[in-house]
């Protein structure tokens, strides 16, 4: 009865009416509007964090070379000392060039680096030998090309009926009939002869102990210095590298099967003589543009070779040799380790080129952990019989930067080096522990020593092992260095971070103040900023639109209560006059405006939550045509980014929520002015002025 009393009251009000309707639906659909756009933006960028990662990719460069113009014939002339015949060209004939560099953080402070605004983890991934332990030998196929070396350690008995004089630096190649006894390599095997050759060289550099070798080798002085003689029927032990067994392919270029070595030169072991090739970054990197001048260590000169006899490794002699065939089983039975704090910030992984066929990459615990984990190429996996929960047991090493080769500027472009070597450089081992399997990558991945795909810092090689950095201990210090270091980034601080480190000394050293050190950044986004002005859009749109709901829901409310507290004090006095209880006074006067309200809530509820997906793909596509010629990405010419699709929808619950709101803020409101008005008398509320 009271209702009815308060609906014939507010229909004698047709334009009260017709306000509180209209004011609380325009408040309603504001607020389901505001809420819907809120809970996209918040949607879409959780979701875009999921789908895109943004890395920076470091690169230090330092200036190591010497840029050498043409010469004339004259200039050769003038500059050439005639009596060493070496060319000495002045220093305002050459200039300093930028070469790429491995550089630690001793060297190279990167305090602006962690510190930059978006810059969340540094992963300085370190690389090293990871001597596989055990009875097993390691496979790595049949095919010599895939083998971690071209060197071996030999044994042999000469057949032949004459002496034979083998003589360095004549580039002269001696078919040798033998009779092998030993190979301390396990991948090659041989028949009765074996074509030896040597490296044409200077006779000034023939002498063994002039390079500051054992004189030991300083043999056959009565031919040319550093020349050897077999004598037929004795026994010899001898250092072998490039080592080339005959092989045979179908076809189609396939490999078949590998033979017995057709030949091999005798030169140094690649433990003596670390930056021998295959060993040397150095003997591969000289740009295909121009010469550089960069220190270098020469090809040895002298022959390792000697007679072999029982008791020949208690001789001195016969330790060089030692150690040499150690390292060389080590060496054919490592792997090349990788550790990271960010497996999914490292390139390769980054932009999918190299993905996880089986098992699963680290777990955040087994990081902070450090526990023994590991991922393997699949490839390896293949060749040696290991599935997902084997255990590798593994001795780490120390390699210098200097051993991978991976810059692809280089005079044979077809060359890279992924090997680890145990050298005598190496200081021991540093750490060793048993490693389980935990997932298997593939894809662009090389197997071989020469490279199958275009050289890039996005492809990994069968031979590397991944394994949390945390796992090791007394690791050598990481370096910052294109090929090993990713900085993850927050998605939408690149811009950010970018501007920072521009304007840091890192990129920008002041004026008179020279580095030794240039550092360059290449960011890669995944595609983030195709979508970045979508997401940036909704979220600025989202925010404004949900602080004008609040705010015309709080002025529609508090202005509608406010009209209603005025305009009902008569009504409330004649009712009082009545004999009405106050209560039930109450009621009537708020009941009527109440459901108009709550109506005018829901339609208003219902109408923001049908527009509110429209709206939201109205703010999207307006920010991509606003931001047209604004978007950057990086791709590294792939010319692809991950797909995203926008999740634009409303959720009925927000039109439940606008609704409820609207409608329970102006009942309470209302209740906290006209309540009062029922305690006044009734004479009271009629001599006031009725607004």
């Amino acid at each position: 009865m009271a209702i009815k009393t308060s609906m014939m009251q507010l229909l004698r009000s047709p334009v009260k009416l017709i306000v509180f309707l209209l004011a609380s639906a325009l408040a309603s659909a504001m607020l389901c509007v505001g809420l819907n756009l809120s809970a996209n933006a918040n949607a879409n960028i959780k979701a875009a964090d999921e789908v895109f990662t943004t890395i920076a990719v470091p690169e230090v460069y330092t200036p190591r070379g010497r840029l050498v113009r043409s010469l004339t014939r004259e200039e050769r002339d003038k500059y050439t000392d005639p009596e060493t015949g070496i060319l000495k060209i002045p220093p305002e004939l050459t200039e300093t060039v930028l070469l790429p560099a491995a550089v630690t953080e001793e060297k190279l402070d990167i305090t602006e680096l962690r510190n930059a605004p978006g810059a969340s983890l540094i992963d300085m991934r370190m690389r090293f030998g990871a001597w596989v332990k055990g009875e097993n030998q390691l496979s790595f196929g049949m095919d010599c090309n895939r083998f971690p070396g071209l060197d071996d350690i030999i044994i042999f008995t000469y057949d032949g009926e004459v002496p034979l004089v083998i003589q360095p630096g004549s580039g002269k190649k001696n078919q040798i009939p033998l009779t092998v006894s030993f190979s301390a390599s396990p991948f090659y095997k041989y028949s009765g002869s074996l074509t030896l050759f040597t490296v044409r060289m200077l006779p000034e550099m023939l002498s063994a102990s002039a390079v500051g070798l054992p004189e030991m080798f300083d043999l056959g002085s009565e031919y040319l210095p550093g020349s050897f003689v077999l004598e037929p029927g004795k026994q010899y032990i001898v250092m072998l590298s490039w080592v080339e067994p005959s092989q045979s392919y179908g076809a189609d270029g396939a490999f078949i099967e590998s033979g017995a070595v057709s030949s091999a030169m005798l030169s140094t072991d690649p433990f003596h003589n670390p930056r021998n090739f295959p060993y040397s970054k150095q003997s591969l990197r000289q740009s295909t543009a121009f010469g550089l001048s960069l220190d270098n260590t020469a090809i040895m000169p002298y022959l390792p070779i000697d007679e072999y006899s029982d008791g020949f490794f208690e001789t001195e002699q016969g330790a060089y040799f030692t150690e040499a065939i150690e390292a060389l089983k080590i060496n054919t039975n490592s792997l090349t380790a990788i550790t990271t704090r960010d497996m999914g910030a490292m390139r390769p992984f980054h932009n999918g080129n190299v993905f996880i066929s089986e098992g699963r990459a680290f777990t955040r615990e087994e990081y902070d952990a450090g526990e023994r984990v590991c991922v393997v190429s699949s490839a390896m996996a293949q060749l040696n019989g290991w599935e997902l929960g084997d255990t590798l047991q593994l001795a780490f090493y120390d390699c210098e930067p200097e051993q991978y080769n991976d810059d692809p500027d280089n005079i044979n472009p077809t060359m890279e080096w992924h090997y680890s070597a145990y050298t005598d450089e190496t200081d021991g081992f540093f750490d060793e522990g048993e490693y389980t399997i935990a997932g298997m990558f593939d894809g662009r991945v090389e197997q071989y020593q020469r490279k199958e795909y275009n050289s890039g810092i996005d492809k990994l090689h069968m031979v590397h092992c991944i394994i949390p950095e945390s796992s090791v201990e007394n690791a050598p210090e990481p370096y910052l260095y294109k090929y090993t270091t990713s900085i993850r980034l927050d998605n939408d601080k690149a811009i950010d971070f970018i501007n920072h480190i521009q304007s840091s000394p890192l990129m920008a050293p002041p004026e008179g103040e020279p580095t030794p050190f240039e550092l360059r950044l290449t960011v890669y986004d995944q595609g983030y900023s195709f979508v970045a002005p979508g997401l940036t859009q909704l979220s600025r749109i989202s925010g404004i639109t949900l602080i004008c709901a609040i705010a015309v829901v709080g002025l529609a409310v508090v202005v509608l209560s406010l009209v209603q507290a005025l305009r009902c004090r008569r009504e409330l006095a004649i009712m009082r006059m009545l004999g009405t209880p106050r209560r039930k006074a109450l009621v009537i006067a708020l009941a009527a405006v109440a459901l108009v309200c709550a109506l005018g809530a829901g339609i208003g509820a219902y109408a923001g939550s049908a527009i509110s997906t429209e709206v939201a793909q109205k703010v999207v596509e307006s920010a991509d045509e606003n931001a047209a010629d604004t978007t950057f990405t990086a791709m590294m010419g792939e010319g692809k980014s991950n797909e995203f699709d926008f999740t634009l929808e409303s959720d009925p619950a927000f039109a439940i929520a606008a609704f409820a709101a609207v409608s329970a803020a102006f009942l309470l409101l209302s209740l906290v002015f006209i309540a009062p008005q029922t305690k006044r008398s009734p004479m009271a509320l009629l001599g006031e002025k009725e607004e």
